[in-house]
Formats: structure tokens, sequence, C-alpha cells
């Protein structure tokens, strides 16, 4: 994954965007999804902290509340994975998009 990368991600018929800010994680492109499947899951059920797993991961994410960077803001997710022999930290702005889809 790129730093400062802008994705936009949809999931349980929602759309959101994704900026990816922080370390860039050895992640497999299906675990990269998996992990922003399950950090969409925590917004939309309000959870401020969460278990995360995938193939070759597993870790915790923490919700860290909304921040903006440039001109976008979002909820931040601190997230820390242990992938093999090592742990590794990532940060994620969350920006829910499907608020803006029927303006």
């Amino acid at each position: 994954m790129i730093n400062g990368l802008f994705i936009t991600f949809e999931h349980r018929d929602r759309e959101y965007g994704y900026v990816y800010l922080e370390k860039a994680t050895p992640l497999s492109v299906d675990d990269e999804v998996g992990l922003l499947a399950q950090l969409v899951d925590m917004d939309i059920d309000r959870k401020k902290r969460s278990n995360v797993r995938g193939e070759s991961f597993e870790g915790h994410a923490v919700d860290r509340g909304f921040h903006m960077i440039g001109g976008i803001g979002g909820t931040w997710y601190d997230v820390t994975l242990e992938i093999g022999d090592k742990n590794l930290r990532a940060g994620y702005l969350l920006n829910d998009r499907s608020s803006h889809l029927n303006n």
C-alpha cells in the first residue's frame, strides 16, 4: 500500500473512502481489503476497540476519534498487527462517504 493513497470502498451498503497514512504493511490485497472491511464494521457498529484478523495477520484496532487531514475528515484508527514474528503499527483515516451520495 502506498502512503497517502485515497481509495473508495463499499461495504454493508455504504461507501467509504480511506487514507492509509502510516507504515506500509506487507499485507496481500485480500488481507488489506479484509482489514478495511473490519474497520468499516467497527465504524457502523460504533465499536471503539476490536480484534482484527486475516489470512496472514491478527491484531487489534482502536478508534481514535474524528481527525482532519487536509480536506479529508473521518475516523482515525490505530491498528497493531502481528504478522509472522513481527508486530507492526499502521494508521487509517476512514471517511464515510455514504452521507454525500444522496445530496
